[in-house]
């Protein structure tokens, strides 16, 4: 039936949007581990905070923090 039909077309474009989104925010959360991951490793090397954040974009709030 048609209404069938549109009930299963809303369906798939939900499940899509759903998919894109997760997808989107999965590889979000990978970029910012690396970025931690980068900045730590800065941070080991006696970087300055200021240098780091230039670099990475992270605020000076986020790498003091990874300091403790």
């Amino acid at each position: 039936t048609i209404r069938e039909s549109i009930r299963l077309r809303a369906f798939d474009d939900g499940f899509d949007k759903g998919k894109q989104d997760g997808f989107t925010s999965g590889f979000n959360n990978g970029v910012k581990d690396k970025t931690l991951s980068i900045a730590k490793k800065m941070l080991k090397k006696k970087i300055s905070i200021d240098v780091i954040s230039e670099v990475t974009g992270l605020t000076i709030e986020e790498i003091k923090k990874l300091n403790k």
